[in-house]
């Protein structure tokens, strides 16, 4: 039980991480270029 919610936890942290990343991304470049996405390591 311990285990399985470790886990969900880290990947909602993940999950929001990437979330942030995507978020400072088109902040910090121009969203209109649409290059945002294809430099990122999935």
């Amino acid at each position: 039980m311990a285990g399985e919610s470790a886990g969900f936890t880290a990947a909602t942290t993940f999950s929001v991480r990437m979330i942030m990343d995507d978020l400072s991304l088109m902040r910090s470049q121009n969203p209109c270029m649409g290059h945002a996405r294809e430099g990122k390591p999935n």
